[in-house]
């Protein structure tokens, strides 16, 4: 594979476990332990991932404001202060047969 002109070589020593998840990475990827290992530091120098996580907060708080407002959403909450069933203590009398 040609390397683009801007680019620089790095050598780095990681644990071995980092080993092994680069590995099944590249994998699951199909690609060169090398190439995902500089897709994930220029991802996360570069802030890719942030930007991921922001796109998928967006997403899901979009999909909770077409479907109700946070006042509809807690009033449908269950109060869980009270217990959900009542407990009655009868007298020793009633129960003699």
């Amino acid at each position: 594979m040609a390397e683009p002109d801007d680019s620089d070589v790095l050598k780095i020593r990681i644990p071995r476990d980092a080993s092994r998840k680069l590995t099944r990475e590249a994998r699951r990827r199909q690609q060169s332990r090398g190439t995902v290992a500089s897709a994930i530091l220029v991802e996360r120098l570069t802030g890719g991932a942030d930007k991921e996580l922001d796109a998928e907060a967006r997403r899901q708080s979009l999909l909770v404001r077409a479907h109700e407002s946070e006042q509809e959403f807690e009033a449908r909450l269950v109060d869980t202060s009270r217990p959900a069933f009542r407990v009655e203590i009868l007298p020793s009398a009633v129960l003699r047969p």
